[in-house]
C-alpha cells in the first residue's frame, strides 16, 4: 500500500487547515499552504510530458504542466494576500478607536494548549472553544473585561505558539499575532504540568522575537494546571519568583491575576484631580467607563471633583479641567 510521506510543516499546516474556522484564518492557512508548496512543484509532474501546441501555426513545444501550476499558484497567492491586506486595513481602523478610547489591552499568549482559552472563558465568558489538543483554537478572541477597580480592559486570545514554528506561517499569520504586538502587557501562559514547559517557554519568546516584540512591554508570567504538579510549586516559585501559578479550570489563584492585571492597567495612567462643570457630565461618564474614577464628589456650584487614574492619550482631552488641589 502506498501511503504519502509528509513532513513536519505539512503536518502543522494540514492542522492549521482543518481547526481554522473564520474567514481570514481559512485565507491565512490557504496562503500558507500555497508558499510553502509553490518551490515543492519540482518532480509531482514528471510523468507528464510537455504540452504540443496544435493546428497550421504549430509553435513546437509548449508550458510543462509545472509552469502552468505555478502560474496558477502564484495568481492564486496574489489574490490571498489582498484580502488579506483589505482584513488588515479593517483592523487598523478598529484597533485605532480602541487606541483612542483609552482602553489598557492585554494578549494572552503561550505554547498550544497551555490553557489560553480556558483562560478566556474564565475571564470574560468569552465562549471559546476549548478542548485538550494542540491547536484547538487557532482564531483571536478580544473581550471586554471589568478588573476589580472597574476600569475596563481588552484582552486578546491569540493561537498557540509551537518550537520551530514554520515560517510560512510566521509570514500568513502575522496580522493575528499582531494583537500580541500591540498590547499594552501580556499574560504570557505555561502548562507548568508538562515536562517540557521551559522549552515551551522558550519557544514562545523566540516567535515573539520572529514578531518584533517590544521587549519594554511588561509580562505577567502564568502557570496554569497548578492541581497536576502540587508537588513542584514550591520549586518553581522559587526559580521564578515573579510568576503566579493557578488552575483556570477552577478558578484557583484567579484574585491574584485579577489583582496583578490591576496594577499593570494602572501603572499606564497619571494620578490627578479634575474639575468638571456640570454641563461637561458626558466627561464624567467617560472617566466611569474608563474606570478611573477613585474618588468624587460635588460641591455647591454642581461641579464635579474627581480624583482620577488618567490614562496618557486621555490627557489632552481632560487638560483643561486639571486642578491642583480637591476643589475649584
Amino acid at each position: 500500500i502506498q501511503k504519502p510521506v509528509v513532513d513536519r510543516t505539512e503536518i502543522i499546516l494540514e492542522v492549521f487547515a482543518s481547526k481554522a474556522r473564520t474567514h481570514e484564518a481559512k485565507i491565512q492557512v490557504q496562503l500558507a499552504q500555497i508558499r510553502y508548496n509553490m518551490p515543492r512543484l519540482k518532480r509531482l509532474w514528471s510523468h507528464l510530458s510537455r504540452q504540443k501546441g496544435g493546428g497550421a501555426n504549430q509553435k513546437g513545444e509548449g508550458e510543462k504542466q509545472i509552469e502552468l501550476d505555478r502560474r496558477l499558484l502564484r495568481k492564486n497567492a496574489q489574490r490571498l494576500t489582498e484580502q488579506l491586506e483589505a482584513i488588515k486595513e479593517d483592523r487598523k481602523t478598529f484597533q485605532k478607536q480602541r487606541i483612542r478610547s483609552g482602553i489598557f489591552r492585554f494578549a494572552v499568549v503561550g505554547y498550544t494548549n497551555a490553557g489560553k482559552s480556558t483562560l478566556m472563558n474564565r475571564l470574560t465568558g468569552a465562549s471559546v472553544y476549548v478542548e485538550d489538543k494542540l491547536f484547538a483554537t487557532l482564531d483571536t478572541t478580544t473581550r471586554r473585561l471589568s478588573l476589580p477597580s472597574k476600569q475596563e480592559v481588552l484582552v486578546t486570545d491569540t493561537v498557540g505558539f509551537i518550537r520551530k514554528l514554520p515560517h510560512t506561517l510566521i509570514a500568513a499569520f502575522r496580522s493575528t499575532l499582531e494583537g500580541a504586538l500591540e498590547a499594552d502587557c501580556l499574560l504570557h501562559i505555561v502548562d507548568g504540568s508538562h515536562s517540557s514547559f521551559r522549552l515551551h517557554m522558550t519557544a514562545t519568546r523566540e516567535v515573539l522575537k520572529e514578531l518584533d516584540f517590544d521587549d519594554e512591554c511588561p509580562i505577567i508570567l502564568v502557570f496554569n494546571k497548578k492541581d497536576l504538579f502540587l508537588d513542584k510549586v514550591e520549586e518553581l516559585r522559587a526559580e521564578f519568583p515573579e510568576a503566579l501559578f493557578c488552575s483556570f479550570s477552577d478558578g484557583e489563584g484567579m484574585d491574584l491575576l485579577l489583582h496583578q492585571m490591576n496594577l499593570q492597567a494602572q501603572k499606564s495612567r497619571q494620578l490627578t484631580w479634575l474639575c468638571i462643570p456640570p454641563h461637561k457630565y458626558n466627561l464624567v461618564a467617560k472617566l466611569h467607563h474608563l474606570g478611573a474614577i477613585r474618588v468624587q464628589s460635588i460641591d455647591s456650584e454642581g461641579n464635579h471633583l474627581l480624583s482620577v487614574s488618567l490614562p496618557e492619550d486621555q490627557e489632552l482631552i481632560y487638560r483643561d479641567f486639571f486642578s491642583s488641589v480637591p476643589e475649584c
